[in-house]
């Protein structure tokens, strides 16, 4: 009765284990007013009970409920939504916002779908369609609604339900099926570009917006995006950055792909819960050298930058900015006032030195 089900909700499965564990503390998957909450967590206290369990159906029983899906956007961390396992499994409820723990939802039941688990498997189950859905298409028929006014009684009414019951603070939705869906379907995401493949292609761009053949008025969005009218370099987000690089596989396929595989290599990147290695893809500059990476401290995230090396946090580093015009947009002063032409550290507009193991350029 402890196993998941292929279709069971994380808020259901939650509650089942606490159940059958003789635990009634119910808040981690219940607001006061005896309502699902739609990003349940296990208390730290019960983290315990969930430790046996395989943390890839941990995912997947998060992803079927709408949670732990990937992140879309080229430049997103391909590792962020592995990290909801701990959180709702391990953590407790502290590593949620406020906001999250303020979303809701009803408890919806089919009192034929609960008979038939029973039959067949010798328990029930509320399923993660059920999240936001009014209508049970299986059998034709609306769904129950569990109206409690608090959490103990919802608590009570819920095991009922379980047991194959209809609560008397229950009652049946008017409808016949054109409900919306919950959207559970996990969408495989391309692959990942990390920051310093990001930066590095923000440059190529810049440098050849003007070059790239195509329609008239593509070349003429990628450059409103990238550059001023003035010809100074634009600040320039990752939704923004994205988008030019839709502009150009869609019409130059050939030539990002080429871009890309000349300067890229793709590696695996990892996620470590309890003993388990969750693992995805990410395309990272081929000369990269993760363990003195310093992009981090210009604001990147990166699912790498765990392994950057302790001395590379030191106080006395200064930090280099791959050309002028960059400088200048977060900085609000010109480049050269605090990097004088000759000095060490400073950087024609030829960026590429940064990225080929930071070389010295007079």
């Amino acid at each position: 009765m402890k196993q998941l089900q292929g279709d069971e909700s994380v808020q259901s499965f939650i509650f089942r284990v606490l159940m059958l564990n003789g635990e009634s503390d119910f808040a981690g998957v219940l607001n006061r007013m005896g309502e699902w909450r739609a990003f349940p967590f296990v208390a730290t206290m019960h983290s315990h009970l969930f430790r046996h369990y395989d943390p890839e159906y941990l995912l997947s029983v998060l992803q079927r409920s709408a949670i732990a899906n990937p992140v879309a956007g080229m430049f997103s961390n391909p590792l962020s939504h592995f990290e909801l396992v701990p959180t709702v499994f391990r953590n407790g409820v502290e590593n949620y916002s406020q906001q999250t723990q303020n979303n809701f939802l009803k408890v919806n039941f089919c009192v034929d779908c609960i008979a038939d688990d029973l039959k067949n498997c010798g328990f029930g189950f509320f399923r993660a369609e059920w999240l936001n859905q009014k209508y049970c298409h299986h059998h034709k028929k609306a769904l129950f609604n569990l109206t409690g006014k608090s959490q103990s009684v919802a608590a009570s009414n819920i095991q009922k339900a379980l047991r194959g019951e209809i609560p008397t603070k229950c009652e049946q939705y008017d409808c016949y099926g054109d409900q919306t869906s919950l959207g559970t379907d996990v969408v495989e995401n391309d692959v990942k570009f990390a920051p310093c493949l990001q930066k590095r292609l923000l440059h190529w761009l810049r440098k050849n917006c003007m070059q790239l053949e195509g329609e008239t008025n593509d070349t003429e969005r990628i450059t409103s995006i990238l550059m001023k009218k003035t010809g100074m370099y634009a600040q320039v987000d990752e939704v923004q950055l994205e988008n030019v690089c839709n502009i150009v596989k869609d019409n130059h396929p050939n030539v990002f792909k080429a871009f890309v595989n000349e300067q890229s290599e793709e590696i695996y990147t990892s996620f470590k819960f309890d003993s388990h290695l969750f693992k995805n893809k990410l395309k990272v500059i081929k000369e990269r050298n993760c363990s003195i990476c310093k992009l981090h401290r210009e604001g990147y995230q990166c699912s790498e930058s765990k392994i950057i090396s302790v001395a590379m946090k030191e106080t006395n580093y200064k930090l280099l900015h791959e050309n002028p015009c960059d400088y200048y947009l977060t900085n609000k002063r010109p480049y050269w006032n605090d990097y004088p032409l000759g000095g060490s550290n400073a950087i024609k507009d030829d960026v590429w030195s940064v990225f080929n193991k930071i070389k010295e350029v007079n």
